[in-house]
């Protein structure tokens, strides 16, 4: 039984079990529900594909991962024409959530290569249509996948043999073995006049050499990864740019860590909300830095902003150092270098404490909201860097202090 947050186990007397467990699972809820960002830097297959306009991702209707591309004579380009050119067996597939509109234009491209001979898919007359750019004749012309919902297309061929799928399901096949010509890639429209009217596309996979079906299938509701070809996965990504490797020999979890020298990570100015740091918060993680960041100024963390007050971390001057932008509000001895150490900033109460590997460093009384920012890795504005540094396992808590007295550093990853 519970009673006022405690466990119970009733024998023959009335025992407080794990009063411990108690209080550690009701700190995995809070970090849970205040988690802001949580970074494990490991080696990812997924692709990111090419960097898309935020403002064409749609957050809110998707089929996979966390947005997909919203088409309203909107489009998206790839110049890789020579990825695009089908000479014979090929997979060009994805899910599609139409709207009426494109059965009543003339022509409602969805995908389309740019160059007579390319392939061309989309609306077109009230058809879904399966061409050749610039071809007066159609390849294929079935009845539109429903309107309204999710199906997946694919479009495959196998052997000469071109084949189409709903939903796994076959739809129509015809034999044409010739070669689709390359050019270049366009997500929405045909490069003319013509675009999909209020439509979204969501985890476009283009394969060229394989052809993954040629009868009917289960279709997976999962995301490819890049060793799949050409792949978007039209998802919103927190990081605008990032030069900093991933290292996977030099690592604290997973299979790998961020290496840091002359180069940043720079997350997008849409997320600087989540980076105001108002009350309490916890900072946490991973670094092993080099001799050369205690001289001069090596920035670890911090929001960029037009005013002063972000919360910023470096090393400068062989002090390790949290400051508001204004002003070092704690300035400890840094973390021993070539090793990896961990590092906790939480602030409790009004009160912020620093830890090195679960041994409090110092704390401070500072009441001040921290004001929002863009957060960026390893590098400022000023053109100061990480030198031959590793940071692994960041975790960014809003609105919860994790620790005010020392404690166990982890010992894996955050599992959540």
């Amino acid at each position: 039984m519970i009673y006022n947050g405690y466990k119970f186990k009733i024998n023959n007397d009335l025992i407080i079990i794990d009063e411990n467990k108690n209080e550690y699972d009701n700190s995995i809820e809070l970090e849970k529900a205040n988690l802001v960002l949580l970074e494990h830097f490991n080696e990812n297959l997924k692709a990111n594909s090419e960097l898309i306009d935020e403002n064409l991702l749609n957050t809110v209707n998707k089929k996979i991962g966390n947005a997909s591309l919203y088409l309203n004579e909107t489009t998206i380009t790839n110049n890789n024409t020579e990825a695009f050119k089908f000479v014979a067996d090929f997979t060009i597939d994805f899910w599609l959530n139409p709207s009426n509109e494109n059965l009543t234009n003339y022509a409602a491209p969805v995908l389309t290569v740019k160059n007579d001979g390319g392939i061309w898919i989309g609306f077109l007359n009230g058809k879904f249509i399966i061409k050749k750019y610039n071809a007066p004749d159609n390849l294929m012309s079935v009845e539109s996948p429903a309107i309204g919902e999710w199906t997946h297309i694919a479009i495959c061929r196998k052997d000469g043999i071109i084949y189409l799928f709903y939903n796994g399901i076959l739809q129509n096949s015809i034999a044409d073995a010739d070669t689709l010509v390359g050019g270049t890639l366009y997500i929405g429209t045909d490069g003319y006049n013509n675009y999909a009217k209020n439509t979204y596309i969501d985890e476009l996979r283009i394969l060229d050499g394989v052809a993954k079906w040629n009868t009917n299938f289960e279709v997976k509701n999962n995301e490819y990864s890049s060793e799949d070809g050409i792949v978007y996965h039209f998802d919103y990504y927190k990081i605008f740019q990032d030069t900093a490797e991933i290292n996977t020999s030099e690592k604290k979890f997973g299979n790998g860590a961020k290496y840091f020298n002359d180069t940043g990570i720079l997350y997008t100015s849409k997320e600087q909300e989540n980076y105001e740091y108002e009350l309490d918060f916890t900072i946490d993680y991973w670094i092993k830095i080099s001799d050369e960041n205690l001289t001069g100024i090596h920035p670890i963390m911090g929001g960029i902003s037009t005013t002063a007050g972000p919360l910023w971390m470096h090393i400068m001057n062989g002090k390790f150092a949290v400051r508001d932008g204004e002003q070092d509000i704690v300035s400890l001895n840094p973390p021993a270098t070539n090793e990896w150490t961990h590092i906790a900033i939480c602030r409790k109460d009004g009160i912020i404490y620093v830890f090195y590997n679960g041994i409090l460093q110092g704390t401070v009384s500072y009441n001040k909201a921290f004001l929002k920012g863009t957060l960026v890795i390893g590098m400022d504005i000023r053109g100061n860097y990480l030198k031959n540094s590793y940071i692994d396992e960041l975790r960014i808590i809003d609105g919860y202090g994790r620790w005010t007295d020392n404690f166990s550093v982890p010992t894996d990853e955050y599992n959540y």
